[in-house]
């Protein structure tokens, strides 16, 4: 009752939220319908028999289809909402780099800024902590989202994975002992991928939840420093967050019900061999950025390097 007092009832929010504050809240439900699709995939699930596991699951078990297409959507609907989150964040974050170097622009705020730029200080370390839990979700559920991409086992898995353990052989000194360890034989390789799929989905749920107890630290303030915002209670606000909530399901149960299989590749519907090569070995649509970035030097080692140097700029 203290947290829930805390950080629902008399936690203080700003009357100047918009639609793209609610974001958030809509990742936190997606994560949690994802969290509980991936047990009940789990408890059907057999590593051994990766493929025929997954058929298994789509024809014999009862609703099958759809937990499992919905897990699979869902990942594409979490990448759309990280992104637009990220992108709402950078924005934020260059408006408060403004306010704190350069300051308002016209008197009133100026006034404003000057008394309070203490204040602004603690908040941009705040804002910097909760950008660095942030970061840390994003490069987590970029390598979940590609470790359950494997877990199927069909041609684009197999041949991703090798794709993968070929780009890890670049690392100095321990690059080739790596991929000999990961891919010692195909039952043993996606065993292993999927007992850190599974555990990866609860460390994400731990940083997630580090992420809000980070942002709930403070009480919600106007970003770009407007000093006429209304300070209201959060669960007023939280009417806001629920009544999105029936935007994203509607939009995504058009995909399920008519398209689940839209974003996937026909050739990861064939069992994996390692001796057939697909026409095109592409990943899913969320790593295309990184790999054009791969694509674009015919020098492995500097294709990973510029890829590197994207993901820490976003740190």
């Amino acid at each position: 009752m203290y947290l829930f007092n805390n950080h629902f009832t008399f936690y203080l929010s700003y009357l100047g939220m918009n639609y793209s504050n609610v974001i958030g809240f809509q990742i936190f439900i997606v994560f949690l319908l994802q969290f509980f699709s991936g047990l009940l995939l789990s408890s059907y699930y057999s590593p051994f028999i990766a493929f025929n596991s997954v058929y298994y699951i789509m024809i014999d078990v009862n609703v099958g289809w759809f937990i499992r297409f919905f897990h699979v959507l869902g990942a594409s609907l979490f990448m759309v909402l990280i992104k637009i989150h990220w992108i709402r964040g950078i924005w934020i974050r260059l408006k408060m780099i403004e306010q704190i170097e350069i300051g308002s622009m016209n008197k009133e705020n100026r006034i404003w800024f000057n008394n309070n730029r203490i204040g602004l200080k603690f908040i941009w370390i705040d804002y910097n902590l909760i950008w660095l839990s942030g970061w840390v979700i994003f490069l987590c559920l970029l390598i979940d989202c590609f470790l359950g991409y494997i877990c199927c086992w069909g041609q684009m898995s197999y041949w991703g994975i090798t794709v993968m353990i070929n780009i890890l052989s670049i690392i100095p000194l321990i690059g080739s002992y790596i991929g000999e360890y990961i891919w010692c034989s195909s039952l043993v390789i996606v065993n292993r991928i999927f007992v850190f799929h599974f555990c990866l989905g609860f460390i994400i749920g731990c940083i997630i939840l580090v992420h809000i107890a980070l942002l709930h630290s403070f009480s919600s303030s106007n970003p770009l420093n407007n000093n006429n915002s209304i300070i209201i209670p959060f669960y007023l606000i939280f009417f806001k967050d629920c009544l999105f909530s029936y935007v994203i399901p509607l939009i995504g149960s058009i995909y399920l019900f008519l398209e689940p299989d839209i974003l996937g590749n026909c050739d990861n519907l064939v069992l994996a061999n390692p001796l057939i090569t697909p026409n095109h070995i592409l990943p899913e649509w969320y790593y295309l950025l990184f790999y054009c970035c791969l694509r674009a030097f015919p020098n492995k080692t500097m294709g990973v390097i510029i890829v590197l140097l994207f993901v820490l700029l976003l740190l």
